[in-house]
Order: C-alpha cells, then sequence, then structure tokens
C-alpha cells in the first residue's frame, strides 16, 4: 500500500467510526435508552423467551453491522454517510438492516413497547431517506454502476444469488 493508498484507508476508517458512533449510536443506543430509561435490574436474570430472542438478535446483528462498516473502509474507502460518501460503490452487505434489528432486540430484550413503536417508526423512515437522499446521491455520484446495481437488486428484499444474474422485475424502478 503506497502512502496516499495508506492516508485515504485511515480516513475512511476514522470517517467510518464516527460515523458508527454518531448515527447508529445514536439510533441504536442513545435514543432506544432514552426513551426507556436506563435499566435498573441485571439483564440475564430471570429473563423470559422474548427477552432471550431480543439478546440473541442482538448478538447476530452487532457483528453485522460492524461487517457493514469494514465494508464501506474496505471497499467504499469512505464512511457510509451521504455528507461525506465513500470514493468506490459498495454493492454489497446489509445495509440498513442491522441498525432496524438492533433496535428490535432491544425491544424484545427489555419488553418496552415505546422502543418497538420508535424502531417501526425508524424501519418506515429509512424507506424515503433511502428513496429521496441516498439513490439519487449515489446515481450522481457513481452512475452507470449504481444503475446496474439498481437493475440488479430489490430495494428491501434480500437477494439469494450473486450480483450479476439476470432479473426481469422488481427492480428498484430508478
Amino acid at each position: 500500500m503506497n502512502d496516499a493508498n495508506g492516508r485515504r484507508y485511515v480516513a475512511a476508517a476514522v470517517g467510518t467510526n464516527v460515523f458508527a458512533v454518531v448515527v447508529p449510536g445514536t439510533a441504536v443506543a442513545a435514543v432506544p435508552y432514552g426513551l426507556m430509561g436506563w435499566p435498573r435490574q441485571a439483564l440475564f436474570i430471570g429473563l423470559r423467551a422474548p427477552q432471550w430472542l431480543g439478546v440473541f438478535l442482538f448478538l447476530v446483528a452487532a457483528p453485522t453491522l460492524r461487517d457493514f462498516f469494514v465494508r464501506f473502509v474496505r471497499r467504499g474507502s469512505g464512511p457510509p454517510a451521504p455528507i461525506a460518501p465513500p470514493r468506490h460503490l459498495v454493492t454489497s452487505g446489509p445495509g440498513h438492516t442491522p441498525t432496524v434489528a438492533m433496535v428490535a432486540a432491544q425491544e424484545l430484550w427489555f419488553g418496552s413497547r415505546v422502543v418497538l413503536a420508535y424502531g417501526a417508526g425508524l424501519a418506515i423512515a429509512f424507506h424515503p431517506f433511502a428513496v429521496f437522499v441516498e439513490e439519487p446521491g449515489m446515481g450522481a455520484r457513481f452512475g452507470a454502476a449504481d444503475e446496474q446495481h439498481g437493475r440488479e437488486v430489490p430495494r428491501w428484499i434480500p437477494r439469494m444469488r450473486a450480483c450479476g444474474g439476470s432479473r426481469n422485475a422488481n427492480s428498484r424502478g430508478r
């Protein structure tokens, strides 16, 4: 790795870590805990089945969110932030899914209906944000590569085949 690439990699890592603390950190930690108050009891004592499901979901989603950020550093050379977009289009990974899953996990874990409502609102808000902010920005920045990605990958339905396969229906419609 030459010096310029090394600096870009470090800048991408720093930007992604700042983004991770500010955006998902706020969405996954600060807001839910602010809505329900910090738990006052030991977390793993007396947990019921839904709470164990929440713990499991959180433990599965956390490394998925980490993988999402690592992809942006390694493949995108930048953070997943519209205000400081990556240098290269990242077409793999879970997108916003781990953030929503972690909020849902907290609702189950702590039994908070307020956090459940917040998580549902967050999931609903991701759609217009993706359509009106992220997609136009990606289209302007990455051009034909983003158009190809938009034709191959449905907006909210995970694909079960490798990118590049033929597809006749259910594209993002961009």
